[in-house]
């Protein structure tokens, strides 16, 4: 059995419920519906996506700073500007930043594609990330969820309808889920300097972490631990992001006291996880106990965790799911 991490997934809300979302101008329009046009353009990338590992389904029209050379993006590119411009203008003004659009591409979700739905996640390399629709809300049902913790009963579907801009901040957790219809959209990931952008770095972690900001802390403890070579550093961040509270930070610093053998300090980090809502801690709390021969106290957590929704706790459970005799109580 295997104690879960979720170091590739969550993270918590920075500005929390300050999403702004925003009408574009009707001029603005014109070139939505060419982008739009795109569909039978045969553009589309099947390239492993970084969240789940299933195909992208998407145009990459910009990446860090650099437009795409492949033949037929010329004209995307020349449709996508106008809206460029305006959001770089909108975020600079909104965030107050000198922020420059690093990265863009057109995805799509639903019947017309390959891929209906992503994940939680967030956007590793985007201080920010602007959003535009291609599509009217009737054509296509679900959407853009955002939530500002792991908890379930936080997530939140952002209506956007054709033309509609929505702005979230790096540390927003978001998936999308189409149940019906075809979703496309224009996505901008902004980063807070050209030289940042060119140099895939993301200074505003480190920023914000040395402020004290939980959310920053735990995002900057992941980029040293797995991308910088500076583990011993990033476990300290780590540390500080679980004692403010940040529940994602206390689910994985309890699986690194596990790992060191403190089984109590894993437990107590856990349960402070778990009483946020972070289905994956009460998963490891009831394997613990399951591991030290405490089965009513497993099967409380594991009880807990499938009620979240999660499903590996519900297979371990089986018939057990509820009380019921000759389950342990």
């Amino acid at each position: 059995m295997m104690r879960r991490c979720l170091f590739t997934f969550f993270h918590a809300c920075f500005y929390r419920h300050r999403c702004e979302r925003r009408p574009t101008p009707g001029v603005f329009r014109e070139a939505l519906r060419h982008l739009a046009a795109a569909e039978s353009s045969g553009l589309f990338n099947q390239d492993a996506d970084s969240v789940d590992g299933q195909p992208t389904d998407e145009i990459p029209l910009k990446k860090d700073g650099v437009l795409s050379h492949r033949a037929g993006m010329d004209t995307l590119q020349r449709a996508a500007k106008p809206i460029w411009d305006k959001a770089e203008s909108y975020v600079q003004t909104k965030l107050r930043c000198h922020c420059f659009l690093c990265s863009s591409l057109l995805r799509r979700y639903g019947d017309a594609g390959i891929r209906t739905s992503i994940q939680a996640h967030f956007d590793e390399y985007a201080f920010a990330t602007a959003i535009v629709s291609l599509d009217k809300l009737s054509d296509f049902s679900g959407g853009l969820v955002v939530q500002a913790q792991p908890a379930e009963h936080s997530r939140r579907l952002v209506e956007l309808d054709l033309g509609d801009l929505v702005l979230h901040s790096y540390d927003l957790l978001h998936s999308v889920d189409v149940q019906g219809g075809t979703r496309h959209s224009l996505i901008m990931w902004f980063s807070t300097s050209r030289a940042a952008c060119h140099k895939a770095q993301t200074p505003w972690k480190r920023k914000y972490a040395r402020l004290g900001e939980p959310n920053a802390q735990y995002q900057y403890a992941r980029s040293l631990i797995f991308n910088s070579g500076e583990a011993a550093q990033g476990w300290r961040w780590l540390a500080q992001a679980a004692s403010k509270g940040q529940s994602t930070a206390q689910l994985n610093w309890g699986l690194r006291q596990m790992q060191e053998g403190r089984r109590a300090r894993a437990q107590h980090w856990w349960r402070r996880a778990a009483r946020q809502g972070v289905k994956e801690a009460a998963h490891n709390l009831g394997l613990s106990f399951l591991e030290s021969g405490s089965f009513k106290s497993a099967l409380r957590w594991l009880r807990r965790a499938a009620h979240m929704g999660d499903a590996d706790a519900e297979a371990l459970l089986g018939g057990c799911l509820d009380f019921h005799p000759p389950c342990v109580a």
